[in-house]
Order: structure tokens, then C-alpha cells, then sequence
């Protein structure tokens, strides 16, 4: 049996350097300058974590049709000839990456009929923006999204016809 891990490393800081027009008190340009951070994490899951990471990576590239495109979590095409069926698993991570040659946003969320809850509502979606990257993980807690079934197993994808997006998806309990 094949072994899985995702391993996640974010960190944000910032540094503002204010004119001395805007902060006279500051005697220099170091004096002037304003740190932001505060915002890292680093994680991992397997099937030893919590939560446990239990089934097979899914990566899909995505080029927009003109007609929405429909992910059947059930009857997930991974490649190589291969497909995975997530039900009775968990989203637990996923990741997005809109090109940045995209004419507009592309839109992700629950179908119509038997959707998929991806961010936690049936009326939720997310706007992926062109050039932008974003990523949401559980990590040290139960993962709380809904088991993947047969009366929840859409997602539907949307956006400018020609638009592409690199997809990834982590499912476990």
C-alpha cells in the first residue's frame, strides 16, 4: 500500500519603512520602520496525524470549458489510469493556483444538486482571483467538513472559457 504526507510551511511578516514626514520622531529609516508578522505555521499529516490523512493525493489541472466543469468526489480521475472514490472521507487540505495569464476569477463551489460543502456551507463559494495561490489545512483537530456520500459528492468548478488552475485535494477522517 503507497504512503502519503502533505507538508505545509507558510510564513507572512511584512516591513513598512514610514517617510519623516509621516513619523518626525523616528531619527532614521530604521527608527521609521514597522515589522509585521506573527502569521507562520508549519505542519504535516499522515495517517499518524490528527487529523489522519487517509487516501490518495489528487491533483488535477484544469483548463475552463465553456461549460462548468463537475468534480465527482466518488469517481475522482488521479491519473495514471487510475481514479479514487473519497466517500466516507473528509476534505483536509486543499490548495488552489490560478494562472496568471487568466482573463478572470474562477469560481469553486458546491453543485447544484448533491454538493460537495467545500468551505462548510451549500451556498459557499470561493472566487480563486488570476495569479492567486491560497491553501487551508486542519491540522491538531478532527477534521470537520462533511463526509464525502452519495447525496454530497459535487463540486463544481467555473470561470472564462481557456482559463487554467492547478487543483490539489487531501482527504482523510
Amino acid at each position: 500500500m503507497s504512503t502519503n504526507t502533505l507538508s505545509a510551511v507558510l510564513n507572512l511578516t511584512g516591513l513598512e519603512t514610514l517617510d519623516e514626514a509621516d513619523f518626525p520622531a523616528g531619527a532614521s529609516a530604521v527608527d521609521r520602520t514597522l515589522r509585521l508578522g506573527g502569521l507562520s505555521f508549519a505542519g504535516e499529516l499522515s495517517a499518524t496525524t490528527e487529523p489522519a490523512l487517509e487516501a490518495t493525493a489528487v491533483q488535477i489541472n484544469l483548463t475552463i470549458g465553456a461549460s462548468p466543469t463537475t468534480i465527482d468526489l466518488t469517481v475522482i480521475d488521479i491519473g495514471i489510469g487510475r481514479t479514487a472514490d473519497m466517500t466516507g472521507k473528509r476534505l483536509i487540505a486543499w490548495g488552489a493556483l490560478a494562472s496568471a495569464s487568466n482573463a478572470g476569477k474562477i469560481t469553486i463551489k458546491p453543485a447544484a444538486a448533491a454538493g460537495y460543502e467545500i468551505f462548510g456551507t451549500s451556498t459557499g463559494e470561493y472566487n480563486v482571483q488570476v495569479g492567486e495561490i491560497i491553501t487551508s489545512m486542519v491540522s491538531g483537530a478532527p477534521g470537520q467538513r462533511d463526509q464525502v456520500g452519495a447525496s454530497n459528492n459535487y463540486v463544481t468548478i467555473s470561470g472564462t472559457e481557456a482559463d487554467t488552475m492547478l487543483l490539489g485535494l487531501w482527504f482523510g477522517n
